[in-house]
């Protein structure tokens, strides 16, 4: 089994951090002369959705890895794929009147 490592951003010209603000910077002389409210929480939906989409296509939809790498619990993992509209909420099973299996009663062993 491989060591866990922990993530540090690589260190090269094209960041992470330089690509969002470029593209950032091209939305916004785009809306220029518009009024524009509201950025930061659409660009954060944005970048949380492709950010799990990336992660679960990179461990084939392993959730419980995904969660791993994205260092989540894995419930909090469905919550967030919930939210993005990733994942589907489960259906409640509902149980109906009158389906419980009948216990069965113990006979003596004598």
């Amino acid at each position: 089994m491989k060591p866990t490592v922990a993530f540090s951003p690589p260190v090269d010209e094209e960041s992470l951090g330089t690509l969002v603000g470029r593209r950032i910077q091209r939305l916004l002389v785009e809306l220029e002369g518009s009024r524009v409210e509201g950025l930061y929480p659409v660009v954060m939906r944005e970048l949380e959705k492709s950010l799990l989409e990336t992660v679960l296509a990179h461990t084939k939809g392993e959730k419980k890895r995904a969660a791993q790498i994205l260092g989540l619990h894995r419930n909090s993992l469905r919550v967030k794929l919930r939210a993005c509209g990733l994942e589907s909420a489960p259906e409640r099973r509902r149980r109906r009147r009158g389906t419980r299996t009948p216990k069965v009663a113990k006979t003596d062993r004598s």
